[in-house]
């Protein structure tokens, strides 16, 4: 047992080295069945008394192969053994990468990480530990490398990220956990997929990186571990201060951040990419669907006319309006299609925001009137439409004459992407109002005691 011994202590010395977490705290532990899952469960089970751990575990069925299930009832009867509270949830991943049009691994993914991230909030955890290993390292390498990548993918595995995931594995072989494993006489579950060569994966792990082993030795791995540590924390260095970076440029907020187009544009374009990415992070879209080319897209931007967007994976746009470039959701741009016709005094919704139509005189309305609009009853009647704008559609200017709604936006400063929330008040084919911004001046009260018709917006 000697081995094993020294296998837990460089365990221990791991996650003390690089603080990968501290007495007292709750672990969501991510247990598929396989081997190395089952040896970071066993470690864990035999630190938990040292370090005063709480750990719940997780398993997550891809229902991918017909035997998963059994998979389940394994980690279920392992935890029942350790009295370990076990999590099981699964989501049809085939499903899922179908209509998304990503890989089933990528799919995989996306989703575990999604359901941790749940678990972690729901039962106020402080870590999420994943049993990836050296061996994983090295392939996620290679698969970056063929693919095409930058210092970041060369980095590889990261031992933790956001100081919540953990991977204390990462400094061991899977020799190594087996050997682990069979001296203390566990028992685990295979997955036959993981010998399926027709994933890109499993063709890194059976093929290409025997032949390294075999024509330049084991080593390799070793070394190129320590070239991974070494980028790893220097991304990790770098990340921070493109974090910093977002907070500082952001002109906008984190579900809908925008940037000024000059401030970006003096800063270095590699450390730009860094904020992008940082930007993908916030509005929760998954790195491993952003490729090279969205990035070289947003960054066109820069140069491009006001008024130009790209589309993101995720539902999300990319866009430039006037001195900004900024990211949302494509529900933005379908906004503007939402039209009620409104024919009497009442309570309507356009935008999801709640309208208040009355009756009043001018002189009468509060002092505390919020957003909205105001119209001589003389001029506008019922019904008329509330609407977002169209394509084409003008307003008439005292002294100019009619001007197209566009660039009467930008001559106002309106960002392209709040233009699509505006909501303009057509009657008899014209527009006679935008809330905010514009009364048609036939259309404006000019005596304290005339009637008016009130649009108010109540939230």
């Amino acid at each position: 047992m000697n081995y094993s011994k020294n296998l837990l202590d460089k365990f221990k010395e791991i996650l003390e080295k690089y603080s990968l977490l501290k007495k007292e705290e709750r672990i969501l532990l991510c247990v598929s069945g396989g081997v190395d899952s089952v040896v970071l469960f066993h470690l864990f089970n035999l630190i938990k008394e040292e370090f005063n751990l709480t750990f719940l575990v997780s398993h997550f069925d891809h229902r991918i192969r017909k035997d998963s299930l059994e998979d389940a009832l394994f980690v279920k009867t392992l935890c029942e053994r350790f009295a370990i509270p076990f999590i099981y949830s699964t989501v049809p991943v085939k499903e899922y990468a179908r209509r998304e049009k990503i890989s089933l691994e990528v799919a995989g993914r996306n989703l575990r990480y999604s359901l941790w991230n749940r678990l972690v909030e729901k039962y106020a955890l402080q870590k999420i530990a994943l049993a990836h290993h050296l061996d994983d390292l090295i392939e996620e390498i290679f698969m970056r490398i063929i693919k095409g990548t930058g210092k970041r993918g060369l980095a590889g595995i990261p031992l933790k990220r956001e100081n919540k995931i953990i991977r204390p594995l990462l400094f061991f072989t899977k020799t190594e956990l087996l050997k682990f494993a069979m001296e203390n006489k566990l028992s685990w579950r295979e997955d036959l997929t993981n010998l399926d060569l027709r994933y890109f994966r499993n063709k890194i792990r059976h093929i290409l990186i025997p032949f390294i082993e075999k024509h330049f030795g084991v080593s390799f791995k070793k070394n190129l571990q320590k070239t991974a540590l070494i980028l790893s924390e220097e991304e990790d260095f770098l990340e921070k201060l493109a974090e910093e970076s977002f907070h500082r440029l952001n002109k906008g907020s984190e579900n809908n951040p925008r940037f000024e187009v000059e401030e970006f544009r003096n800063l270095h374009p590699a450390f730009r990419r860094r904020i992008y990415f940082v930007t993908f992070k916030k509005l929760g879209l998954p790195l491993s669907r952003i490729g090279y080319t969205h990035v070289e897209k947003i960054d066109a931007l820069l140069e491009l006319k006001s008024g130009t967007s790209i589309d993101l994976p995720g539902g999300l746009i990319a866009g430039k309006s006037g001195r900004f470039i900024f990211f949302a959701g494509k529900e933005i741009l379908e906004k503007g299609k939402e039209e009620i016709f409104v024919e009497n005094q009442g309570k309507y919704e356009i935008f999801g925001r709640n309208l208040r139509i009355f009756k009043t005189r001018f002189l009468e309305i509060e002092e505390d009137f919020r957003e909205g609009m105001i119209f001589s009853a003389k001029k506008l009647r019922f019904p008329f439409v509330l609407r977002g704008r169209k394509k084409g559609d003008r307003i008439w200017i005292a002294g100019v004459g009619y001007k197209k709604l566009k660039k009467f936006l930008q001559e106002k400063g309106v960002p392209f992407y709040n233009r699509e929330n505006l909501i303009l008040c057509e009657y008899r084919g014209e527009v006679v109002g935008i809330c905010g911004l514009y009364i048609h001046p036939e259309y404006e009260p000019k005596h304290p005691a005339e009637e008016v018709i009130v649009i108010e917006i109540e939230n």
